[in-house]
C-alpha cells in the first residue's frame, strides 16, 4: 500500500511537472514593451489540442477585437448559410410585361452582370420595373460605426441593392501647375463630385462629404501630381443601383414607365439569374478584412437562419445559438456588428480563444483556416515571412487598438491557438504589430 501512494505520488508530481513544463513565459516580453506602460494588453494562448490554457494576462479584460472579429462571426454564418450558397439576383417577367427583379444583397455583384441579365431580355417595350428589396433592412451601418468614415472606402454602405462594391472610383489626373485637376467617373449613376483638387509637387487628397448641402455631394480637395484612382463610398445605394440599371436600359433601347417595390411573384417566368459564390468571397473577409462583405453575409445569415429579412438582430440570434451549441456563453460578451468594426464590440482574449478552440470541431472548420491570412498573403503579407508555412491568423486594426488571432504551429509540431488584443495606444500601430510579432515568435520557440 505504502509502494503505491509513493507511486501514485511520483506519478502527480511528474504530470505537474509536464504541466508546467508545457506553460509559455511571455511576461518578460510584454512587460518590457514600451506600450505596456499606458495601453492595455491582453493575451490568451491555449493548446489546439487540449484547449488548455498556456499562457494568459489580462486575459477577461472587454477590449475591442476589431477585425478579429471576422473569425468569429463568419464560422456562425457560414454554418447557417453553407459553403454551396449562392447570391441569386432574379429577373422575371409577367404577361404584361412587367420586369421583376428579386435582390439578393449581393456583395459582389457588378455593374458588368447587371448589363448581361438586361441583355437576356428579348421585350424591348417593358410597362413596370418592380424591385423585391426585402432580402436585408435599410440600416446601412453597423451600431456603433463612426461617421467620419462616411468617405473611408472600407466602410461601404450595407444595402439590399450592393452594386460594384457600393464604390464609386473617380480618375484624379493633373493639369497645369496650380490648375484644377481633371476628374472623370469610372462608374454609372453617381454622388454629385465636387472637384476643388489642384495640379501640385504631392499627391494629397481629402474626400469630404457635406450632407449639410446635399446628402449626394463629394467634395474632393488637396493636390495632385499624378494620376490617382480614388475610391469613394456612394452615399445612397439605392439609387446608384437603380440610375446604374437605367442607363444599361437606354443602352439597349429598352423603355420602362417606372421603377416600383413589389414582391417577386410565383407567376412570372425568371428569364435570367446572377449567381455568386459564397465560398469564392471568403479570402475577401477572412485574407484582406473586408467589412461591406462580412457584414452582408452576417446579416444575410441572420435572414435565413431566421427565414426573415436578413436584420442584425436575427444575425445576433443565430451567433448566439451557434455558441451556446459549442458550449460558450455569449452573456459574457457584446458583438455590436459582424465585422468588427464597432466600437462598442467587447470581447476578452480568453473567450476569442476559447472560441477558436471550439470551432475547430465545425465541419467547415478546415475551409475556413484554409481561407485565413498568412505570412506573404493577405494583412500579414508584410509579417512574419519565416512562419508562412506555420501560421494563419486574422489580423485587426482600428484607431488605437491592433489585434491579432489564429493558429500556430511550433518548432516542434505542437499547434498553438492564440489572441493578442492591444488597445487604447497612441504610438504608431507598428509598435503593437512589432510586439504582437514579438508574442507568436516566442510562441514558435518555446
Amino acid at each position: 500500500m505504502k509502494k503505491l501512494l509513493t507511486i501514485t505520488v511520483i506519478a502527480i508530481f511528474f504530470a505537474g511537472q509536464c504541466a508546467f513544463a508545457k506553460k509559455i513565459d511571455l511576461n518578460n516580453t510584454i512587460k518590457n514593451s514600451q506600450l505596456n506602460k499606458t495601453a492595455t494588453i491582453a493575451v490568451s494562448v491555449r493548446n489546439a489540442k487540449t484547449g488548455n490554457v498556456e499562457y494568459e494576462y489580462n486575459q477577461n479584460k472587454l477590449l475591442h477585437p476589431a477585425s478579429v472579429l471576422k473569425l468569429i462571426t463568419i464560422p456562425a454564418a457560414l454554418n447557417e448559410l453553407t459553403p454551396d450558397y449562392k447570391f441569386q439576383t432574379k429577373f422575371a417577367l409577367d404577361k404584361n410585361k412587367n420586369l421583376y427583379i428579386k435582390l439578393s444583397a449581393d456583395p459582389s455583384l457588378t455593374s458588368n452582370q447587371l448589363k448581361e441579365a438586361i441583355d437576356s431580355i428579348k421585350c424591348k417595350d417593358l410597362n413596370n420595373i418592380y424591385i423585391d428589396d426585402k432580402v436585408l433592412d435599410r440600416y446601412e451601418w453597423g451600431i456603433g460605426w463612426m461617421w467620419d468614415d462616411e468617405t473611408n472606402p472600407r466602410m461601404a454602405k450595407i444595402s439590399p441593392y450592393n452594386l460594384n462594391q457600393n464604390i464609386l472610383n473617380v480618375k484624379i489626373t493633373p493639369t497645369s501647375p496650380k490648375q484644377p485637376a481633371q476628374i472623370t467617373p469610372l462608374a454609372v449613376g453617381t454622388a454629385t463630385v465636387m472637384n476643388m483638387v489642384t495640379t501640385g509637387s504631392k499627391d494629397e487628397i481629402i474626400v469630404y462629404r457635406q450632407n449639410s448641402i446635399s446628402p449626394n455631394a463629394v467634395f474632393l480637395y488637396g493636390t495632385i501630381a499624378n494620376p490617382q484612382i480614388v475610391k469613394i463610398p456612394i452615399g445612397n445605394p439605392e439609387r446608384f443601383f437603380i440610375t446604374n440599371l437605367s442607363n444599361i436600359l437606354k443602352t439597349k433601347n429598352i423603355s420602362h414607365l417606372q421603377f416600383q417595390l413589389e414582391n417577386y411573384p410565383k407567376s412570372a417566368t425568371t428569364i435570367y439569374t446572377i449567381q455568386n459564390d459564397l465560398n469564392s468571397l471568403l479570402p475577401k473577409i477572412l485574407q484582406d478584412s473586408d467589412n461591406f462583405y462580412s457584414e452582408t453575409i452576417f446579416k444575410t445569415a441572420g435572414g435565413v437562419k431566421e427565414n426573415q429579412q436578413g436584420t442584425f438582430n436575427n444575425a445576433l440570434k443565430m451567433f448566439d445559438t451557434y455558441y451556446k451549441k459549442l458550449g460558450l456563453d455569449t452573456k459574457e460578451i457584446i458583438l455590436a456588428d459582424g465585422s468588427g468594426v464597432s466600437r462598442n464590440n467587447l470581447f476578452s482574449a480568453d473567450w476569442i480563444s476559447n472560441a477558436l478552440f471550439k470551432i475547430q470541431k465545425d465541419k467547415n472548420f478546415e475551409l475556413i483556416k484554409e481561407n485565413m491570412a498568412a505570412p506573404t498573403i493577405g494583412t500579414l503579407s508584410n509579417r512574419l515571412p519565416e512562419y508562412k508555412n506555420n501560421l494563419k491568423a486574422k489580423t485587426g486594426t482600428l484607431a488605437n487598438n491592433c489585434t491579432i488571432a489564429g493558429y500556430l504551429i511550433d518548432k516542434n509540431g505542437e499547434e498553438h491557438i492564440f489572441t493578442i488584443l492591444i488597445a487604447n495606444f497612441k504610438e504608431d500601430p507598428n509598435l503593437a504589430k512589432e510586439l504582437q510579432d514579438d508574442i507568436i515568435k516566442k510562441i514558435y520557440d518555446k
